[in-house]
């Protein structure tokens, strides 16, 4: 989902389930604060990897979104006596009682002076329009991502060219200075070198704030980001495709391309080894199955020697006493020697 809807989820979320006296976001129960971020995850999508960022920076948002709305309804009510229909009358009684304590006072003039000193002026040209949305439009025109000084000179200056205060053109001016230094030392020009060019310029991130980044300074954390991603808010959530440079595509291609090749190296590598396996259980039970087979047949062969040799006959034995002379050969038989000696008497 991109930045104004996701801008205009949080807005609806808190109109919705503003039921308790809560003067800032951080009077809102923990448990409260939960549950607006688990409508926010129903109306919002974005790559997992990122829940936790997002989960930091909606609560970032949701308190700047808050103070606004609390703001703009604290001014209308001074100025026509107006109530908005999400704030109950209850409620609205309470909030005017405090708006006119003390207490808000002195904290009102303290943020005023804030607001008026050199470190936390605020004065800028964006006019409504949030600055993730300058910084996409500014991205279409440049057909890359916007430095920080060109977002900063954005909405910092008037359609004249002059910049709206003088520390938003000594900002400027200092800005350049840095970065012809880091230039004659044959650094190169990127997001990461710009960005910390620009907090050498105007210090690092304070409350949340960094000067120049507007909303998308909760996207840079000292030590662990070094860029903003300016067109792509990971904090608004995302239901678009970010659009790839030549470059990224080629470099998916080429990781996508390795990675199914390792892929289908890998099974390979497995099926080899199935085969292999299976193949020496196969040999395996071939031998068992050789040696059962030997066996049996040195079985069968024992049996079949002595099953020959109870049946071969025994050879007549002859008998001197016997009174047959025939005898010897068997019954019914006759010797053709015996006929021969007979012939020749």
């Amino acid at each position: 989902m991109a930045c104004k809807p996701a801008a205009s989820a949080i807005r609806d979320i808190i109109q919705g389930r503003f039921h308790g006296f809560w003067k800032t976001y951080g009077d809102i129960p923990d448990d409260e604060k939960d549950a607006w971020f688990g409508l926010f995850e129903m109306k919002c999508t974005w790559n997992p990897k990122y829940y936790a960022q997002i989960r930091r920076n909606f609560h970032i948002r949701a308190s700047a979104r808050l103070s606004d709305m609390l703001r703009h309804v604290r001014l209308r009510h001074e100025t026509a006596g107006k109530r908005p229909y999400w704030i109950g009358e209850p409620l609205m009684r309470q909030l005017v009682d405090y708006w006119g304590s003390p207490e808000f006072k002195t904290k009102s003039e303290k943020a005023k002076k804030n607001r008026a000193s050199e470190k936390g002026g605020c004065i800028h040209t964006g006019g409504c329009i949030s600055t993730a949305e300058h910084a996409r439009r500014l991205a279409k025109k440049l057909g890359r991502e916007p430095y920080i000084n060109e977002l900063h000179k954005k909405t910092h200056t008037y359609r004249s060219g002059q910049y709206v205060d003088d520390r938003s053109k000594i900002c400027q001016e200092e800005y350049d200075r840095h970065l012809s230094e880091a230039l004659s030392r044959g650094c190169s020009v990127d997001e990461a070198l710009t960005l910390r060019a620009w907090t050498k310029v105007v210090g690092e991130k304070k409350k949340g704030r960094l000067y120049g980044a507007g909303n998308l300074a909760g996207n840079y954390r000292k030590g662990v980001a070094t860029t903003l991603k300016l067109t792509l808010n990971a904090g608004e959530g995302s239901s678009r495709q970010p659009k790839l440079t030549p470059e990224i595509r080629d470099l998916i291609t080429r990781l996508t391309q390795e990675q199914l090749a390792a892929h289908m190296q890998t099974q390979q590598e497995l099926i080899h080894e199935v085969v292999r396996k299976q193949r020496e259980f196969l040999d395996s039970q071939l031998d068992t199955f050789r040696q059962e087979q030997g066996w049996n047949m040195n079985e069968q062969g024992v049996g079949q020697q002595s099953g020959s040799r109870e049946s071969v006959r025994a050879p007549p034995v002859c008998d001197d006493d016997a009174d047959d002379p025939y005898e010897l050969y068997g019954e019914g038989e006759e010797d053709d020697d015996v006929d021969d000696l007979e012939m020749d008497d």
